[in-house]
C-alpha cells in the first residue's frame, strides 16, 4: 500500500486484510505501538463518522540521529500474502527473509529478527509447503507459489470471506450512520422512537465507529449466539463435573487400593510418574493429531477413549465402596489369586 503521506488512514478491517492479522489484533497492536514512550506512530485524529484513526509515521528519538544524512525514498509497506492466514504471520516474516541464494539459520534468524527456534519452527513448516527448501548452504526459497500454498490450505477461501464480511461489515455502519445523521436533522420527540442527539458531543461519541448496540459485529450478541454461548458454557460445566466424578479421580483411587500397604508408597510414586508423563505426552502430541484428523477427529478419538475406560471400570475393576484399604486390598489379592488359578 502506498500513501504518498507520512500520515496514513487505513482502517484496522484494511489492515488486517494485509497483515494476515484480525482486526482486534491490529487495533491492540496499533495501541501498543502509538502508547509506546518513544512511539513508532503517533494518532492524529480519532476516527469519526465514516473516517478511519489517522496515524503521522515518525521516527523515533533514538534512531533521530543516525538517520539524519541517510537518504530515504518514499516507503512501501509490503502486504502479507493470504497463503499466511493458515501459516501464520511468524512464518511470513521467516519466508520474507529467505532469498534464491542459501542462507544460515543463523542468517534467516537475523534477518527476520525471530529467535533461533522460532525461525527453525517455521522454516520446517515453510517446507513442508514447498515455499523453503535446505541444500548445502542452508535454506532458500522453494518452487511452490504462495498462491498455490493458499489455494491448497483454504487461506483463499479465508480471505474471500474475511473480505465479505468486512465489506457488510462496513455497509452496514455506513447504513446506521445516514439513519442516525438523518435523526440529527429531524424534529424528536418521544413517540418518533429516535434517540435525541442534541448535544454535539454525545452525537460525536455516538458516530464513533463501532458503538451500536445492535451492530452486526459489535454489541451484545445476536439471541442464537448468545444460546450458542449458554450451551458450550452448560457443556464445558458438565465436561468438568462428569471428569470430576469419573475418570478425573478413578486412576488416583485405583493407586491407593490396588497395591499391597508394603509397597504401595513406591508403587503409587511410580504409578503417579507415568501418569504425569502420559498428561505431558498428550499435550505435546495433541496439536500434531489437530493438525493431522482435526480438532473435531481429536475429541471423537477422546470420547472413544473414554468410552473404552468405561468398559475396562466395568470388567476388571471391583466394587470397594464402604471398604477399608486393607479389605479394598484382599479384594484385589483375591481377585488375582482367582485368574492365576484358572490359567
Amino acid at each position: 500500500m502506498v500513501s504518498g503521506s507520512s500520515v496514513v488512514e487505513f482502517g484496522t478491517r484494511n489492515l488486517a486484510l494485509h497483515s494476515a492479522l484480525s482486526h482486534r489484533t491490529v487495533s491492540r497492536v496499533l495501541r501498543i505501538l502509538r502508547d509506546e514512550p518513544d512511539p513508532l506512530i503517533d494518532l492524529v485524529s480519532v476516527r469519526k463518522l465514516a473516517r478511519a484513526d489517522r496515524y503521522a509515521l515518525r521516527i523515533p528519538d533514538r534512531y533521530a540521529d543516525s538517520v539524519r544524512w541517510r537518504r530515504r525514498r518514499a516507503g512501501r509497506v509490503e502486504a502479507a500474502h493470504p497463503a499466511f492466514l493458515v501459516l501464520g504471520g511468524t512464518a511470513a516474516l521467516a519466508y520474507e527473509a529467505l532469498g534464491p541464494d542459501p542462507a544460515r539459520g543463523a542468517e534467516v534468524a537475523r534477518a527476520s529478527r525471530l529467535s533461533g527456534s522460532a525461525v527453525s519452527a517455521e522454516l520446517r513448516v515453510l517446507a513442508e509447503h514447498g515455499l523453503a527448501e535446505r541444500g548445502p548452504g542452508g535454506w532458500r526459497r522453494g518452487p511452490v507459489a504462495l498462491a498455490g500454498v493458499a489455494a491448497a490450505t483454504g487461506a483463499a477461501d479465508l480471505k474471500r470471506g474475511r473480505e465479505a464480511r468486512y465489506r457488510q461489515d462496513r455497509d452496514s455502519w455506513r447504513a446506521r450512520l445516514r439513519q442516525y445523521q438523518g435523526a440529527k436533522r429531524l424534529p424528536v420527540i418521544p413517540r418518533d422512537g429516535w434517540w435525541p442527539l442534541d448535544d454535539d458531543d454525545e452525537y460525536d461519541e455516538l458516530s464513533r465507529w463501532p458503538v451500536l448496540s445492535d451492530d452486526f459485529v459489535r454489541g451484545p450478541p445476536a439471541l442464537e449466539r448468545r444460546h450458542a454461548a449458554e450451551t458450550a458454557r452448560a457443556s464445558q460445566d458438565f465436561f468438568i463435573a462428569s471428569f470430576a466424578i469419573g475418570v478425573g479421580g478413578t486412576g488416583w483411587t485405583l493407586q491407593g487400593e490396588v497395591f499391597p500397604t508394603a509397597v504401595r508408597g513406591q508403587a503409587a510414586a511410580i504409578a503417579a510418574a507415568v501418569d504425569w508423563l502420559a498428561n505431558f505426552a498428550l499435550i505435546e502430541i495433541f496439536p500434531v493429531w489437530q493438525n493431522a484428523i482435526s480438532l473435531a477427529g481429536v475429541l471423537v478419538c477422546f470420547a472413544g477413549l473414554c468410552l473404552a475406560a468405561i468398559g475396562f471400570v466395568y470388567r476388571w475393576l471391583p466394587e470397594t465402596k464402604r471398604l477399608s484399604v486393607e479389605e479394598a486390598v484382599s479384594v484385589f489379592e483375591r481377585q488375582a489369586d482367582a485368574k492365576q488359578a484358572a490359567a
